[in-house]
């Protein structure tokens, strides 16, 4: 039985990907807002509106997901962080290290693999810096 919802940021150019990751989340428990330019979320996070999970693909059009992930956590984001990518190993290990990213995805991402991360977000129930 699920209790709350958990609000969830999809941040992905893809409208299929985002699609699916939609129905996925909320099936899973979670209520979703899509956003398919990174640089859409900066109002958002300015005001302090955090969401408890967050899902970022690597290759945005505008801003690449790392450079994202860095500014969110700058900004006091202290909420679940995934980075999402069909081909992560494409991505410079070097780039994610200190961005305390909780887990990196490979698309396409499974059903199970995303209400366990509704679950661990409600768990933890973390947004923002008290």
């Amino acid at each position: 039985m699920i209790d709350s919802t958990v609000p969830v940021w999809v941040i992905d150019d893809c409208s299929l990907s985002a699609k699916l990751l939609e129905r996925m989340i909320v099936s899973s428990g979670g209520e979703v807002t899509v956003f398919t330019k990174a640089t859409e979320t900066a109002s958002l996070a300015n005001s302090g509106h955090w969401p408890l999970l967050i899902l970022i693909d690597q290759q945005m059009p505008d801003l690449p997901g790392t450079t994202l992930c860095k500014r969110l956590r700058a900004a006091g984001y202290t909420g679940e962080l995934a980075l999402m990518s069909a081909s992560p190993e494409l991505i410079d290990e070097n780039a994610v290290l200190g961005l305390r990213v909780d887990c990196m995805l490979r698309k396409p991402i499974e059903l199970l693999v995303v209400g366990m991360l509704i679950r661990r977000a409600r768990r933890l129930g973390r947004s923002a810096a008290a």
